[in-house]
């Protein structure tokens, strides 16, 4: 009798389980890894930078800092809900913040949009998979920059924290003897951005032109 009662209730427990995962589980959203609020309106990187100039055939190696400040809301001229931020730059640690520029991010449900200098790119791209390919490019007249998803909900140790529920995004690497081409960017869960690298590099006369960046979060506040 109590293993028939028993071949009974495994399979109420088995379901029960199954609806606490259904009614439990939140899907990803775009905001979970840009995350723009009153809660978090400041982000500073380190950034490392390598510029070559074919007119001058110089390189230069940069560091410095950078930081973003949320500002606030407003609607843009598509009627979208739109962040204003200013990014601010100072050389090293006793130096002066000098400012850069404002730029706005558009975080709707299935992407998030930067707009800088006028210019749109397409930074993140919802429902995230490993088999989601989407153009960064595609709001704007530069050439197609395709990116995917490297990885998904993973730790990432970064050079100043550690991250949980991180995801990468990446384009296809272009290494050759006229053009060096390749974005990675990491995005942690309630953080935002955490790590970046970008290298854009063409030969003129011989002679490559542009630049190798790398920006690592250091705080967060």
């Amino acid at each position: 009798m109590i293993k028939k009662l028993l071949l009974l209730l495994i399979p109420l427990i088995v379901l029960n389980c199954k609806k606490d995962s259904i009614d439990n589980y939140k899907p990803m959203t775009v905001s979970d890894y840009m995350p723009v609020s009153d809660k978090f309106k400041t982000w500073i990187f380190d950034v490392d930078e390598i510029t070559f100039n074919s007119f001058t055939q110089k390189t230069d190696t940069l560091n410095y800092h950078l930081i973003e400040q949320f500002d606030t809301f407003f609607l843009d001229n598509l009627n979208r809900p739109a962040a204003r931020f200013s990014q601010y730059k100072r050389e090293n640690d006793s130096a002066a913040w000098e400012f850069q520029l404002n730029f706005y991010k558009i975080i709707l449900p299935d992407y998030f949009e930067e707009v800088k200098n006028n210019v749109r790119y397409i930074r993140l791209s919802f429902p995230a998979g490993l088999d989601i390919i989407w153009d960064e490019n595609s709001r704007n007249s530069i050439s197609q920059n395709l990116l995917f998803y490297t990885f998904i909900n993973q730790d990432y140790t970064g050079l100043y924290a550690q991250y949980t529920n991180a995801i990468k995004t990446e384009s296809e690497p272009i290494f050759n003897n006229f053009e060096q081409r390749h974005v990675q960017s990491i995005y942690a869960k309630n953080i935002g951005l955490v790590y970046s690298k970008s290298i854009q590099k063409r030969k003129i006369g011989g002679y490559f032109d542009g630049f190798e960046r790398t920006l690592n979060l250091i705080e967060v506040k």
